[in-house]
């Protein structure tokens, strides 16, 4: 008999699995899910604004996006741009992202990756990390 239990401490996923083999033993495995994320295609949303607002003398871009929660109920949410991300169309190697730029995220700059993927039932996402040193390529 195996069991599997997921539970996140401080951005850190950690995956336990007991097994009855040989009197059984607990193995306790790491997975560190900070500063990575998946983005789905979205279809269902629209940006209804863009443009900016004025910070403290910095220029902050900004789109407004309808779309629904959810109960069906229309809502509206207003998202700031991180950052320019660029395609790579000639990548370096295989495991280089499909999307990368510098981008700031709650006040850190960071380097964005996105590598296109599909999940084993066939839906297509975007598999994405920052990376703290700007300076180092993906």
């Amino acid at each position: 008999m195996t069991t599997d239990n997921q539970d996140t401490r401080q951005g850190v996923r950690y995956e336990n699995r007991q097994h009855n083999t040989n009197g059984g033993n607990m193995e306790e495995r790491q997975f560190d899910d900070n500063l990575k994320g998946a983005l789905w295609a979205e279809t269902q949303s629209e940006v209804t604004n863009r443009g900016h607002i004025m910070v403290n003398g910095e220029k902050h871009y900004c789109v407004v996006v309808k779309s629904q929660n959810k109960e069906g109920k229309t809502k509206y949410e207003l998202m700031v741009s991180a950052g320019l991300i660029h395609e790579k169309n000639e990548k370096s190697t295989d495991r280089s992202p499909d999307l990368g730029g510098n981008v700031n995220v709650a006040g850190n700059r960071y380097r964005f990756g996105g590598w296109s993927s599909e999940t084993n039932a066939g839906l297509n996402y975007l598999s994405c990390s920052l990376r703290e040193n700007v300076d180092a390529p993906f």
